[in-house]
């Protein structure tokens, strides 16, 4: 698995670069596929992440943005990985928030 900061879980050699959707940033790369997130995470997700924080609290809103954010294909194969590390998880979930919250200073301004 990689993030542009992970090491994948061993990609083959022959993989074509694959290029990337230019409303997309690259998350992480399983079983040579790349899997992606929207650059820019749509305000109503970003505010619904703060809400969240104060209903439901830090980790249930967290993992309601990750999913938000990264979607059904992109969960599901995390969710089959089970050689992933617990590293790996937090580095992916780090990744998703902090571009979270870099958007939410954007649109706030700070």
């Amino acid at each position: 698995m990689t993030t542009d900061s992970i090491p994948t879980y061993e990609p083959s050699q022959e993989q074509v670069p694959e290029t990337v959707p230019a409303n997309k940033v690259h998350l992480f790369t399983l079983a040579d596929k790349r899997y992606y997130m929207d650059k820019i995470v749509p305000p109503n997700i970003a505010f619904k992440y703060l809400r969240d924080i104060r209903k439901r609290g830090q980790e249930t809103a967290l993992a309601n943005v990750i999913y938000d954010v990264m979607g059904d294909e992109a969960m599901d194969a995390l969710a089959d990985a089970e050689d992933m590390t617990p590293e790996e998880a937090t580095q992916i979930m780090d990744i998703v928030k902090t571009h979270v919250v870099g958007q939410l200073e954007k649109y706030t301004g700070k």
